[in-house]
């Protein structure tokens, strides 16, 4: 009989097309795909919502599982801190699993290691796998790589609309910023450093935010100069805006790389911050420059932007398919003997 894993969230889970879905990128990439990527290599997987599954249900799952793996905490609605009922749902369910410490593993954000939710598994024995530490996959078909570039005959056609005050729209340089969970003030640092570009260079910013963002970044974006369009965020959304833009922007607030790894599976290039989330790709993107140098770079050398995104498209196939997902979760899970 094959081995089977539980994978199992506080928060509830929806259905799309036949298949477990949610909102919440962390869930999706450690949770959802993983156990997907899991089942296609002949593994049973199970993915269990606490807030919605029966009792005895889940006991019989977790009972006869050999692994059980339990997602981050999340703030769900009505609560302001994520560690209040879910980090009790999941201490109590704990005691379905024989030989939990054995038998379990939690994933756990940078928010959740201080805490005392924490310190009781560690007391208890349960092993914990850092949310940074979790290999972040690439969703969907590669996209067809570009890079923007600007001939001499766009740049004077822009400089002319300007003059004579007509749309810009033809030859505005197309950015992108998506997160599901955003940092207003991380995005807030990089309209400023783009509004002086804006100036030289005609430019449009499509943020996909949720919808509790929308009016923060409205507000942030006041300035007609960035020409700046909110959409909803969605797994969907995200990939339509990738295929609508001409870059992607990162910022401080990235705690991992899996933006980065969107864009390049999407085929389009980045700019940003060098963080160490981003070291193992700094050959795939423009980091470190201010992004007004970084932007300007990519538009005069398209050759070698494009170079360095169809690298980052094979290193993202090698490392971040789903094959190399079930082989990573194999190993966390002790099941590659």
């Amino acid at each position: 009989m094959p081995a089977s894993v539980a994978f199992v969230t506080h928060v509830r889970l929806g259905d799309k097309n036949g298949r477990v879905h949610s909102n919440i990128g962390a869930l999706r990439r450690h949770l959802i795909l993983p156990a997907e990527a899991l089942r296609a290599r002949g593994i049973r997987t199970h993915i269990v919502s606490l807030a919605t599954w029966p009792h005895e249900q889940l006991r019989r799952i977790l009972r006869d599982a050999n692994r059980t793996v339990f997602s981050e905490l999340f703030a769900t609605p009505g609560e302001s801190s994520p560690f209040g009922a879910g980090a009790e749902q999941y201490l109590g369910v704990l005691d379905l699993i024989p030989d939990a410490a054995e038998r379990s593993l939690f994933i756990v954000d940078d928010a959740a290691q201080s805490t005392g939710f924490c310190s009781e598994l560690a007391r208890r024995g349960i092993p914990q796998l850092a949310s940074a530490n979790c290999l972040e996959p690439s969703e969907g078909p590669p996209g067809e790589p570009r890079v923007p570039s600007r001939s001499l005959a766009q740049r004077v056609g822009a400089r002319l609309a300007r003059r004579a005050g007509v749309g810009l729209e033809p030859w505005r340089l197309r950015l992108l910023w998506f997160d599901d969970v955003p940092h207003m003030p991380a995005i807030a640092d990089c309209l400023h450093e783009l509004y002086p570009l804006a100036v030289e260079l005609p430019l449009s910013l499509e943020c996909v935010l949720p919808a509790r963002a929308v009016v923060d970044a409205s507000a942030q974006g006041a300035s007609e100069l960035l020409n700046i369009r909110v959409s909803p965020w969605s797994p969907a959304e995200v990939g339509e805006a990738l295929s609508r833009c001409d870059l992607v922007l990162l910022t401080r607030a990235d705690r991992g790389p899996s933006r980065l790894i969107e864009a390049l599976n999407a085929g389009r290039f980045a700019v940003g911050p060098l963080l160490p989330a981003f070291e193992s790709y700094a050959g795939y993107a423009r980091l470190g420059d201010s992004l007004p140098d970084a932007i300007r770079w990519v538009i005069s050398h398209p050759a070698g932007a494009l170079k360095a995104l169809e690298a980052g498209q094979a290193y993202v196939r090698a490392h971040h398919s789903e094959k190399a997902l079930a082989e990573f979760w194999l190993r966390q899970l002790r099941l590659d003997g």
